[in-house]
């Protein structure tokens, strides 16, 4: 059986999450969220946090790609797990926004991008942190519908 463009886009995503997330652990010095929790004593927690959803994201790829039926289960404690990474970040964040800002405009002048604190108005208020995790969260209730969707399609 042909795999479907849905499949292919769900396993792009999670492979392209699953490397993107990887980078972030290879790298972590240039990740917000690893200097916000390390700066607060819990930079370990960003390992304990992003190391299982990666892994969980790379299989769910492998398995999608080899259509696998656990491919669903994985992709749904994948969605879950990057849930709950980004509402423990964000509730971190909000608890922290003056340092978080420090953090956001020290990492852009490293790249070589010029920033300062306010430039971020809206984005580093609890409101926009709120707004954004909200999307965020909107945006992974969308992947697991359409991974329920490519699962009837399989199961067929």
């Amino acid at each position: 059986m042909k795999r479907s463009w849905k499949l292919w886009l769900l396993i792009v995503f999670f492979f392209w999450v699953a490397v993107k997330t990887g980078s972030s652990i290879y790298r972590p010095e240039q990740v917000a969220d690893f200097t916000l929790l390390s700066s607060l004593g819990f930079g370990v927690m960003f390992y304990m946090l992003n190391i299982p959803i990666a892994a969980m994201e790379l299989a769910t790829a492998y398995l999608l790609f080899s259509k696998k039926a656990k491919a669903f289960v994985f992709g749904y404690i994948a969605c879950a797990l990057e849930v709950f990474n980004g509402i423990i970040v964000t509730v971190v964040s909000m608890m922290n926004s003056d340092k978080l800002k420090e953090i956001y405009v020290a990492i852009r002048e490293a790249r070589g991008i010029p920033a300062k604190a306010q430039d971020f108005g809206f984005l580093m208020t609890p409101m926009g942190m709120a707004s954004m995790l909200f999307i965020y969260i909107l945006f992974y209730i969308a992947i697991i519908l359409a991974l329920k969707k490519v699962k009837k399609e399989l199961v067929r």
